[in-house]
């Protein structure tokens, strides 16, 4: 670690001599080799692609929040079709029907309130993209002009112009066999000879517009459309976007998940880890998502339980299933039937699914029911349970001004070969709303339904914060260790943040400085 340490502050140094100082500006040639090597050097050290993450409500220089509202989501049905080659450079698309058996399965995000973003650029010459991180969904997608209809972005990002872009193409078709789809990412050929696609979530949000490639860069990575890579990325250019992007001001979506349009299965990606910041504790932060081996993991001792693939369709064989095996309310092991955690027979229910773009966890009806009793009877009884208009939502609350809160239990979720998840309570309540005189905690759990009506458990975001999870394609297998996912961002690995800083103008003089210091 010392000598790549040092290796790095070497060439840094001559690096920046070279461009610097007045004696060594000649040697131009020597100063690009040398930042070659550095970068090679950098790439070494980060180990894998490294995305900054961040929660949607930051506040801060690196993603604002924009002006943009909420918009009504539509069924698949009311979705109109995306432009022709020929709108795409019309400034006024038209608006048509879209073909009326263009539908897709429902995949998993929802609850637009609690999403977390990965931002990179996008395009020849490049501009920054914010999108949410999903693991419970495939397609990679972004908002593009000329939009029908989009929604508002966050202060500081642009829609994306394919017309701009010079590495920008459309995947062509004549058939639409020749259209890569299935049952959650909808396509077909258009009269035009470009591979439309449909994408819906679970909270009818949805994404149509056309299947393109195109370059991604993070950092000093490059991903995509060059000669060097010898694989273009396939991503959806979005026209017709509407729910939880406009809600959230976001760019598009990034599925994770192991479906054939997944970035991980398209870089061939065996190992990738996320860690996303607390949202309550450390909204000016970012965590990180790294796509490859991250440093953290060489660090830190993760447990890890099997990844389990359900086969009862191509559909579901996508997701990253768990197996929980029970539930604890402050140590005592709670009386939950262990069939409210298997897959049922058939596979379209039941079973554990972890997932980045779901906020909340939810239990199937038949352990909800017994987790909400023992949390409550759990819960400091000077607590006035609140009614917040869902039968379901076990909430208090806690007058304007008063400093303390509701304490929640210890609750630890337990999973196939002694993993054991410890949930704190800012993994276990969430500031649900206030008014004139309270405001209202409720328990951060949901009611998934019951399991012969197609309920499933979700492990969702808010309890993964503050956890660094890996998911170890190759081994079949699912790691969690507690982290302070802020601390780690910019411990173990060179963030695209701190890249641009180190090559900044501004701060050049930092590096011959700590290059004396070393030496």
């Amino acid at each position: 670690m010392q000598r790549a340490l040092l290796t790095c502050a070497l060439l840094l140094g001559c690096a920046i001599a070279v461009f610097v100082l007045p004696s060594c500006r000649a040697d131009t040639t020597a100063a690009r080799r040398l930042l070659a090597e550095l970068r090679d050097e950098l790439r070494r050290r980060e180990g894998g692609i490294t995305f900054p993450v961040y929660h949607r409500s930051l506040q801060n220089g690196e993603y604002k929040k924009g002006p943009g509202q909420a918009r009504s989501t539509l069924d698949t049905s009311d979705i109109m079709a995306a432009p022709t080659p020929t709108q795409i450079n019309d400034s006024n698309p038209s608006n048509n029907t879209i073909p009326p058996d263009m539908k897709s399965t429902i995949v998993t995000l929802n609850e637009p309130f609690g999403q977390f973003f990965a931002v990179f650029d996008i395009g020849t010459p490049s501009i920054d993209t914010a999108v949410i991180i999903d693991t419970g969904s495939q397609l990679l997608w972004i908002q593009c002009q000329p939009c029908i209809e989009c929604g508002a972005q966050a202060d500081g990002y642009e829609i994306f112009n394919p017309n701009k872009s010079t590495s920008f193409s459309f995947l062509r078709c004549t058939t639409d066999n020749e259209c890569p789809g299935d049952d959650s990412v909808a396509t077909t050929c258009n009269p035009n000879g470009l591979c439309f696609y449909h994408v819906t979530y679970g909270d009818k949000s949805n994404s149509s517009g056309y299947l393109s490639r195109d370059t991604l860069t993070v950092g000093m990575a490059t991903l995509g459309a060059s000669a060097s890579q010898h694989k273009d990325l396939l991503f959806g250019c979005g026209y017709i976007n509407n729910g939880i992007e406009s809600q959230l001001n976001a760019s598009g979506l990034m599925g994770l998940d192991r479906g054939p349009f997944s970035l991980i299965t398209q870089l061939d990606v065996n190992v990738f880890a996320h860690c996303l910041p607390d949202r309550i504790q450390s909204t000016k932060v970012s965590g990180y998502l790294t796509l490859g081996p991250s440093p953290l993991t060489s660090n830190i001792t993760l447990k890890y339980t099997p990844m389990i693939q359900n086969n009862a369709s191509a559909f579901l064989s996508q997701f990253y299933y768990m197996n929980m095996t029970g539930i604890s309310v402050d140590g005592q092991l709670l009386d939950i039937p262990s069939s409210a955690f298997e897959i049922s027979p058939e596979g379209e229910a039941g079973g554990t699914i972890i997932d980045s773009g779901t906020t909340l966890t939810s239990f199937v009806e038949e352990a909800f029911t017994i987790v909400a009793e023992a949390f409550s009877l759990a819960v400091d009884s000077s607590f006035t349970k609140a009614d917040a208009g869902n039968s379901d939502l076990l909430c208090y609350g806690v007058p304007l001004g008063q400093r303390e809160t509701p304490k929640a239990p210890n609750v630890t979720l337990h999973f196939v070969d002694n993993l054991n998840l410890d949930l704190n309570t800012n993994h276990l309540f969430r500031l649900y709303g206030r008014d004139t005189t309270n405001n209202y905690y409720c328990m951060a759990f949901n009611n998934a339904g019951p399991i012969d009506s197609g309920g499933r458990n979700f492990i969702g975001n808010f309890q993964q914060q503050n956890f660094l999870v890996e998911y170890d394609i190759a081994n079949s297998r699912i790691g969690f260790a507690p982290h302070i996912c802020f601390q780690g961002s910019s411990s173990g690995s060179i963030s695209v943040h701190s890249i641009k800083w180190l090559f900044s103008w501004r701060t050049l003089w930092v590096i011959p400085a700590l290059l004396s210091l070393i030496l």
